[in-house]
C-alpha cells in the first residue's frame, strides 16, 4: 500500500515538473497567455492530480512575473 502511494507521488512530481518546465519554456519565449491556458488545459486533462496547480500555481507563477 505504501509503495503504491510512493509511487504515484512520484509519478505526480514528474508530470508536475514536466509541465512547470513547459510552462517556463513558454513564457521564456513570450507566447501568449491564451497559449498558456491551452497547455494548462491538456496537461489538466493528461494529469488529473495538475487541475489544482495548473488552476493555483499558474496564475500565482503569472501574477509574480
Amino acid at each position: 500500500m505504501h509503495g503504491n502511494r510512493a509511487v504515484g507521488a512520484q509519478k505526480f512530481h514528474s508530470s508536475q515538473f514536466y509541465w512547470m518546465s513547459t510552462m517556463l519554456y513558454a513564457l521564456q519565449n513570450s507566447v501568449s497567455f491564451s497559449h498558456i491556458s491551452l497547455l494548462s488545459r491538456f496537461y489538466s486533462l493528461s494529469f488529473p492530480n495538475l487541475i489544482v496547480f495548473s488552476n493555483i500555481e499558474a496564475h500565482r507563477w503569472l501574477a509574480l512575473n
